[in-house]
């Protein structure tokens, strides 16, 4: 089988972890990697030095799990200069990649972030992400709202399959 990263992005409180997590449990040997965490370890308020921080510390274990050659699933909201870095990255060390939007109707992502035990946001700044972050053309669009998160990951798992058999 082909090494294989998966990119998953989407607004807040689409589902990238709750899928991350039922994929990482569906995959094994692969390596899951929240980059919310990460920014959430430096920080519980948003700002450009805690992303810029985080995105290095992604750029370190990128470069630590590519060198084993570790399957690796990837979350994060990932704006589209930063995405086209890990992107090329992660196709220069040969790695196969599926591109994942998961979103949500705005007053769907709006409940779902009121009703979070961690990481709320609010109203105001979930509509606004809701704007800005939007699909590419090469990404697998999963409407979160009309599939639970199990469905998700089997359409990914689905999705993937294909591509990494040798």
């Amino acid at each position: 089988m082909k090494k294989f990263a998966i990119i998953i992005r989407g607004p807040t409180a689409a589902g990238k972890s709750t899928t991350s997590q039922l994929l990482k449990e569906t995959l094994h040997k692969t390596i899951h990697l929240e980059v919310d965490v990460l920014r959430r370890i430096i920080s519980h308020k948003p700002c450009a030095k805690r992303r810029k921080i985080a995105h290095k510390a992604v750029d370190v274990y990128l470069k630590e799990l590519t060198k084993y050659g570790d399957n690796i699933i990837i979350e994060e909201v990932f704006r589209k200069p930063y995405y086209l870095k890990v992107c090329k990255f992660l196709k220069k060390k040969k790695y196969v990649l599926l591109r994942v939007f998961l979103s949500a109707p705005v007053e769907v992502l709006v409940h779902r972030d009121k009703i979070r035990q961690t990481k709320t946001l609010g109203k105001k700044s979930v509509s606004k992400m809701s704007k800005i972050i939007k699909p590419f053309d090469e990404d697998l669009f999963i409407d979160t709202s009309k599939t639970t998160p199990k469905e998700c990951a089997k359409l990914i798992v689905k999705k993937l399959k294909p591509l990494i058999k040798k």
